[in-house]
Protein backbone atom coordinates (compact mmCIF):
# COMPACT_ATOMS: atom_id res chain seq x y z
CA UNK A 1 0.00 0.00 0.00
CA UNK A 2 1.09 3.93 0.29
CA UNK A 3 1.42 5.98 -2.70
CA UNK A 4 3.06 4.91 -6.11
CA UNK A 5 5.62 7.32 -6.62
CA UNK A 6 7.16 6.17 -10.09
CA UNK A 7 3.78 8.01 -11.29
CA UNK A 8 4.85 11.46 -10.74
CA UNK A 9 8.67 11.57 -9.08
CA UNK A 10 11.58 10.55 -10.67
CA UNK A 11 15.30 11.10 -8.60
CA UNK A 12 18.51 11.30 -11.69
CA UNK A 13 21.77 11.33 -9.74
CA UNK A 14 24.51 13.39 -11.51
CA UNK A 15 27.74 10.98 -10.88
CA UNK A 16 30.22 13.48 -8.80
CA UNK A 17 27.90 16.70 -8.57
CA UNK A 18 27.64 18.33 -5.65
CA UNK A 19 25.38 20.88 -4.72
CA UNK A 20 26.06 23.11 -8.04
CA UNK A 21 28.47 22.93 -10.84
CA UNK A 22 31.49 23.70 -9.75
CA UNK A 23 32.44 20.11 -8.31
CA UNK A 24 35.85 18.91 -7.27
CA UNK A 25 35.54 16.40 -10.19
CA UNK A 26 34.14 18.13 -13.13
CA UNK A 27 31.01 16.38 -13.57
CA UNK A 28 28.37 16.15 -16.78
CA UNK A 29 26.24 18.74 -14.58
CA UNK A 30 24.88 20.55 -17.78
CA UNK A 31 20.68 19.25 -18.43
CA UNK A 32 19.42 22.71 -19.07
CA UNK A 33 17.96 23.13 -15.88
CA UNK A 34 17.15 26.95 -14.40
CA UNK A 35 19.81 29.32 -14.80
CA UNK A 36 22.41 26.89 -16.31
CA UNK A 37 22.71 28.99 -20.15
CA UNK A 38 23.25 32.11 -17.78
CA UNK A 39 26.31 30.44 -16.08
CA UNK A 40 28.13 28.90 -19.74
CA UNK A 41 27.45 31.85 -22.08
CA UNK A 42 25.66 34.71 -20.57
CA UNK A 43 22.93 37.18 -22.77
CA UNK A 44 23.01 33.89 -25.96
CA UNK A 45 19.60 32.46 -24.92
CA UNK A 46 21.12 28.94 -24.96
CA UNK A 47 18.40 26.83 -23.34
CA UNK A 48 19.73 23.07 -24.67
CA UNK A 49 22.55 20.97 -25.50
CA UNK A 50 22.99 22.39 -29.02
CA UNK A 51 22.57 19.76 -31.61
CA UNK A 52 20.47 18.11 -29.60
CA UNK A 53 17.02 20.26 -27.97
CA UNK A 54 15.36 17.07 -27.04
CA UNK A 55 13.57 15.90 -23.84
CA UNK A 56 16.64 13.34 -23.18
CA UNK A 57 19.18 15.93 -22.40
CA UNK A 58 16.87 19.21 -21.68
CA UNK A 59 15.25 18.33 -17.86
CA UNK A 60 12.66 21.48 -19.02
CA UNK A 61 11.53 19.72 -22.14
CA UNK A 62 11.19 15.98 -20.31
CA UNK A 63 9.01 17.35 -17.52
CA UNK A 64 6.66 18.81 -20.51
CA UNK A 65 6.65 15.92 -22.27
CA UNK A 66 5.66 13.88 -18.85
CA UNK A 67 3.12 16.29 -18.00
CA UNK A 68 1.64 16.90 -21.26
CA UNK A 69 2.08 13.20 -23.51
CA UNK A 70 2.09 11.36 -19.97
CA UNK A 71 5.73 10.13 -21.15
CA UNK A 72 7.92 9.97 -18.05
CA UNK A 73 11.72 10.44 -18.40
CA UNK A 74 13.85 7.55 -18.06
CA UNK A 75 17.42 9.15 -18.19
CA UNK A 76 18.70 12.38 -18.32
CA UNK A 77 21.89 12.73 -20.54
CA UNK A 78 24.14 15.22 -19.24
CA UNK A 79 26.77 17.38 -21.31
CA UNK A 80 30.13 18.64 -19.99
CA UNK A 81 31.72 21.23 -22.27
CA UNK A 82 35.58 21.21 -21.77
CA UNK A 83 36.37 24.21 -20.02
CA UNK A 84 32.76 25.18 -19.12
CA UNK A 85 32.60 26.85 -22.43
Amino acid sequence: MGIELGDWYRLFLIPGMNRCSKSAVNPPWYIAGPNQAGALVRGTGIRSVPGFEDSERDMLMALVRWVEQKQAPGQIIGTKYKNDT
